[in-house]
């Protein structure tokens, strides 16, 4: 129908074919934009849409290039995700150098390597002792104020761990200045790196992340001493550790730590990280990395869902006694640990995490030591539910198999 066809009587149907038509068009131009624009730049020579860039070698390039955020002097968002639009290319240089002090890891589940789950047979020690590496891990609300610790096990050990491991969520996206200062003396060599992880598995990565990264190098017999982030750590504590983790032949493995206590119901024996604790890499159980999709009770009681996985694949969980740990003053050896960092241990505490009737997190500053073992037990229900759920779902599906044989024959 065109214009002059149209009488008044058809009018309104006229209108509403043209804007139809109009918008069609209009809507296909937006579309095909950077098809335009490309064709545009490559034939003008000059023509450039702001933000658009043209695809192939250039737009890879930037893939790489990490983006800045607002925020306080020196501070650079190192960790951001790849993305297509358009920023200034990255110099070489730096790209090599972010890649050998960060690392990105997209998995979460068990890597291979890791010990299976039995309770009949103990994990055996093994008789040599490969790296020695200290870990811990942090939060987007406590990365500014960690400096005393990673310097106390960084630069200030007798026996200088050959990886400091500081394992991060998805929810830090910057690294403080004091931080980024650190990449041109140690990440040369190694000796610090940033796993900085797609998946938030909680107070756990201070264990799980260093074991995954030793594992896939293919360090089992890697030592993994870790650690919370609100404790500076004494000069010795790595070379106590050492000098206990000495394999006897045919004796289980065993994790070490310099505070312990019995929590749960029944009861076990959990070695609380604020001290340390010391295990091969090769010795942390699979099950130990499903701690992320754990009920929050365990996820956030990471002592005792990390305890009950070693104890269940057969470790034993031993005493530093060297350190001294003194249950009337809190305190032990300056050897093993300096001091506490109130600054650091006041923010966001876990002590101080409680939940709601729905078993989520409810807040992170009305508990106490008490709410944190009644966490324990809350843990333990979770996991023996968890654990009968399963069991029944696996007789159903043997049932299910053992009717379905029975059609057959």
């Amino acid at each position: 129908m065109t214009v002059a066809e149209c009488s008044p009587r058809y009018s309104r149907h006229c209108f509403t074919a043209w804007f139809t038509a109009v918008s069609l068009l209009g809507l296909t131009l937006w579309w095909k934009r950077d098809y335009f624009f490309s064709e545009l730049q490559t034939s003008s020579g000059g023509l450039r849409r702001p933000g658009f860039q043209n695809p192939g070698a250039e737009r890879s390039e930037n893939l790489e290039q990490p983006k800045h955020h607002h925020g306080s002097p020196g501070d650079t968002n190192i960790f951001a995700k790849p993305t297509a639009l358009a920023v200034p290319a990255p110099k070489p240089e730096q790209t090599s150098r972010l890649a050998s002090f960060v690392k990105w890891v997209p998995e979460s589940g068990p890597p291979s390597g890791c010990a299976g789950h039995t309770k009949s047979k103990a994990v055996l020690c093994k008789n040599n002792t490969g790296r020695i590496v200290f870990s811990m891990t942090t939060t987007p609300s406590r990365i500014m104020h960690i400096k005393p610790a990673l310097d106390s096990v960084l630069i200030r050990q007798s026996r200088t761990p050959d990886t400091v491991y500081l394992s991060v969520g998805p929810k830090i996206t910057d690294l403080p200045t004091w931080l980024q200062g650190y990449e041109n003396q140690y990440s040369g060599n190694g000796q610090l790196r940033v796993l900085r992880h797609a998946s938030d598995l909680g107070p756990g990565l201070k264990l799980l992340g260093a074991a995954r990264e030793e594992l896939v190098l293919g360090h089992a017999d890697s030592l993994i001493i870790y650690g919370d982030d609100d404790t500076e750590y004494g000069h010795d504590i790595v070379q106590i550790h050492l000098k206990r983790n000495k394999c006897m032949a045919g004796r289980p493995e065993r994790a070490f730590g310099p505070r312990r206590i019995r929590a749960g119901q029944p009861e076990i024996q959990v070695l609380e990280a604020t001290g340390s604790i010391s295990v091969r890499a090769g010795a942390v159980p699979c099950v130990a990395f499903s701690i992320g999709k754990a009920a929050d009770a365990c996820k956030f009681s990471d002592d005792y869902y990390l305890a009950r996985a070693l104890g269940r694949a057969g470790l034993e969980l031993s005493l530093l006694e060297e350190c001294n740990m003194n249950w009337n003053t809190g305190s032990m050896s300056a050897r093993c640990v300096r001091q506490k960092l109130v600054k650091v241990e006041t923010i966001e505490p876990l002590s101080s995490l409680t939940l709601n009737a729905l078993g989520k997190v409810k807040d992170r500053n009305s508990g106490d030591w008490r709410t944190q073992l009644d966490r324990y037990l809350v843990c333990e229900r979770s996991l023996r539910e968890k654990t009968s759920e399963e069991k029944l779902r696996r007789k159903g599906a043997s049932v299910f198999h053992t009717r379905q044989a029975g059609v057959h024959v």
